[in-house]
């Protein structure tokens, strides 16, 4: 065999293996995702991770390689999750429980906290039992994390992933410090500026009448004068205009199942700011949680012989009550603006 063909024989298999090499390594898709959306699959008692990825069905189950496997790839990253009902465990066993105060407790059966939308990957978290938010008071570590009343910017987290199915930190939107446990039964829950084991707890999903079978719903409120209820943004007004931007989207968001029939009237647009019933006969006006004030019963006005309450999303026409002052939300159509009343007023939803 010559040496020219000895050295194009070399050459060939030198090329040969090169190819093999540099044959493209296969990403797992979950190293592409960009929003990851933690879910709640009925046919478990865990939440599972949803990957939002092209060509995937908006409800596959991460329970495979794609959050398993590439755990590194999720690390840090900013989750989406369905609000409702979660046991937030801690690594020592423990659970979020909110109430006067903010501890880990053993047995957290039917104490278990909500977990609440506000936008671009934001949460509030709150008490099962009350209107009570956890709140960050500063930034820095070993700060004492609180109760609070409503839900602005102390009281808003993002939820970190820690590449681990169902495993995350929660991260103070204000503060950029994180939520850590404590070992021991009725502990405080504190803070920490680090990513470090006591910082990790596991979501475990709560089936919730309130917020699976029964959605809030987002609305155009008109009056009889077909003008809108309006919340306005920075301030604590709620006044009626013609106009249908985005501080004319009204959420109805239950208190309970829809056979009892209370709800609070929630800005759309901006966060935790409900239409609030004073107790004479007053404007109504906007307070930034729900108390006593805020929980109003709707009844439907429709004149249909069906007595059975309306499901969700199925409100047309209605009048709002208080529930604790018994009296009536009226449209003034002089000065478009929002009272209380001795007698109902029609009011048409139109949904979003």
């Amino acid at each position: 065999m010559n040496l020219s063909r000895v050295t194009t024989i070399v050459l060939a298999c030198i090329m040969q293996l090169c190819f093999a090499l540099a044959e493209p390594i296969r990403v797992e898709e979950g190293k592409k995702n960009e929003e990851i959306h933690i879910g709640h699959n009925s046919n478990l008692s865990l939440p599972v991770v949803n990957s939002k990825l092209r060509g995937d069905s908006e409800n596959n189950s991460i329970s495979n390689a794609r959050y398993g496997t590439p755990d590194r790839a999720l690390n840090g990253e900013k989750l989406t999750i369905e609000p409702g009902r979660y046991n937030i465990r801690s690594k020592y066993g423990t659970s979020i429980y909110i109430k006067d105060d903010v501890k880990l407790i053993e047995n957290i059966d039917g104490k278990e906290v909500f977990i609440r939308s506000m936008g671009g990957n934001k949460y509030a978290i709150h008490s099962h039992e009350q209107e009570s938010y956890m709140s960050v008071s500063g930034k820095g570590s070993n700060r004492k994390i609180t109760p609070q009343p409503h839900a602005r910017s102390y009281e808003m987290f993002y939820i970190i992933s820690r590449g681990k199915k169902n495993v995350v930190s929660f991260q103070s939107v204000k503060w950029k410090n994180y939520l850590k446990a404590q070992a021991g039964d009725g502990k405080s829950v504190y803070t920490s500026t680090n990513l470090g084991g006591k910082e990790k707890f596991t979501l475990i999903f709560k089936p919730s009448d309130i917020y699976t079978k029964y959605p809030e719903y987002t609305y155009r409120i008109k009056s009889t004068y077909n003008t809108n209820i309006r919340i306005y943004k920075n301030a604590d007004e709620v006044d009626l205009t013609k106009n249908n931007g985005s501080m004319e989207r009204i959420v109805l968001r239950p208190l309970c199942t829809p056979e009892c029939g209370l709800y609070a009237l929630k800005s759309a647009e901006s966060g935790e700011r409900y239409v609030r019933f004073p107790r004479g006969f007053e404007r109504i006006d906007v307070q930034t949680r729900v108390g006593t004030n805020e929980v109003i019963r709707i009844y439907e006005r429709n004149d249909s012989a069906d007595t059975n309450p309306p499901g969700p999303g199925e409100f047309k026409y209605v009048a709002f009550k208080s529930y604790d002052h018994k009296r009536w939300l009226r449209a003034n159509d002089y000065q478009d603006l929002l009272e209380t009343s001795r007698s109902a007023q029609k009011f048409r939803l139109y949904k979003e």
